[in-house]
């Protein structure tokens, strides 16, 4: 399995699909937002609310659940980046 790296470029959230989709999310740092659509918290692959039409990586979430899925997977980032850079 290739290893994710984030794109050079911000992706265009809404033309992805797929595996592409879970590729870029998945390279991009999380953020932990209040959900203005729908109640609750999201955690979103972009520094925007929801509202703005990035798709989500987690919804219905408390604060709490959100910020420590958004902190666990930045830290994730940070360790496979210094990993790399061994």
């Amino acid at each position: 399995m290739e290893p994710i790296t984030a794109p050079t470029t911000p992706p265009a959230w809404r033309e992805l699909r797929g595996a592409d989709l879970v590729a870029a999310q998945l390279a991009a740092r999380w953020y932990a937002w209040p959900d203005d659509t729908i109640g609750g918290w999201a955690v979103m692959p972009d520094n925007s609310p929801p509202s703005i039409g990035v798709p989500a990586v987690g919804t219905f979430l408390s604060e709490q659940t959100a910020r420590h899925i958004a902190d666990l997977h930045n830290a994730a980032l940070t360790d496979a980046g210094e990993e790399a850079r061994r």
